[in-house]
């Protein structure tokens, strides 16, 4: 298909429709998408010499191997192998016009990945063109999401430490729960209060059996009181200092299952005692946790803010909405 121009009143080129000349049905051979169809179905650009140009927009999704032995310090290099679908390496051959790599002069920089270069080759006797893509991973996008996971992973692992294996240094229960709180006007919560046997006024009132009267002062003396639970008390220290009064329970000596029954008592006494001991430590580490995770919060506000206010303040549009209107009103009087 070649012409003259001066035949034709100089015309070198003309457009014609794609299904009116041969077009290769050139495709990606791994493709990832499913489609190997162009998006749209562009003119031919045919010249006087007989020179076809077809350059139809389109997307190609791929997919390649990944390596990650040096991660994330590693390139990556994924192939794209084009090539006639129907045609083989004796109907059809391919040629490079001017370079034999990828322009990227058109490029769009991504934010995860960075193009290296993108050289291309000739294979399987000039039938197919294999372009060889060598990105980078950007490490600022790595750093911000490894910032994110260890942030995170510091808060749960001080939440839920126990003090059976760390201990709460001072300079921490000063700084977190002292001085921070205060700072930022936080308020600790309140403890579940338990289900306590009601007292008042020598009256003891206790679920299926009613209420009794009490005596403080009739304490028996092989029973530890519980005001002096600071002293040690010592069974057959206080056998000897009992007095021989048959009006008062002092006269009358503790079985041996009583003995045992109170020192059952002791024993869930100190446990129970242990338990709030163990509970009230936790409950500090869990009140530096949401104390870290408050600052952070600030922060995160706070640099939030700061790149909003400075974002706003820059654009050179913001704060033009009357001197925009200005200019409609000056284009509609020119209209009229």
């Amino acid at each position: 298909m070649r012409w003259n121009p001066v035949n034709y009143g100089e015309i070198k080129e003309i457009r014609v429709a794609p299904d009116k000349v041969w077009l290769p049905d050139i495709v990606l051979f791994n493709n990832a998408d499913g489609n190997y169809e162009v998006s749209f179905m562009c003119n031919v650009v045919i010249n006087h010499l007989g020179d076809m140009l077809w350059v139809p927009p389109a997307i190609y999704k791929s997919s390649c191997i990944i390596d990650v032995e040096f991660f994330p310090f590693d390139e990556q290099v994924c192939t794209l192998v084009f090539g006639s679908w129907t045609y083989n390496e004796n109907e059809i051959k391919l040629e490079f016009e001017q370079a034999e790599w990828v322009d990227l002069s058109e490029y769009s920089p991504s934010s995860i990945w960075d193009v290296i270069d993108a050289p291309a080759s000739l294979v399987n006797k000039r039938s197919r063109i294999e372009f060889q893509v060598r990105i980078r991973y950007l490490l600022l996008t790595f750093v911000l999401n490894v910032i994110t996971i260890l942030v995170t992973v510091i808060i749960i692992n001080v939440y839920f430490r126990s003090p059976t294996i760390h201990r709460m240094p001072k300079w921490v229960r000063k700084l977190f729960l002292e001085w921070m709180p205060f700072v930022m006007c936080m308020e600790r919560p309140k403890s579940i209060s338990r289900n306590m046997v009601n007292q008042r006024k020598g009256i003891t009132k206790l679920p299926g059996l009613g209420q009794f009267t009490f005596n403080l002062s009739s304490h028996h003396p092989f029973c530890p009181s519980a005001d002096d639970r600071k002293e040690s008390t010592d069974v057959s220290k206080c056998m000897t200092e009992v007095t021989q009064d048959p009006t008062t329970s002092m006269y009358y000596p503790l079985s041996a299952d009583a003995l045992r029954a109170v020192d059952a008592i002791e024993y869930i006494t100190e446990h129970l005692k242990q338990d709030e001991e163990y509970k009230m430590y936790r409950d500090d580490w869990k009140y530096v946790a949401m104390i870290i995770d408050r600052l952070l919060l600030y922060v995160f506000f706070g640099i939030t803010a700061g790149g909003t206010c400075g974002i706003l303040f820059s654009a050179p549009y913001v704060f033009q909405g009357e001197q925009l209107e200005l200019g409609i009103q000056k284009f509609k009087q020119r209209k009229t």
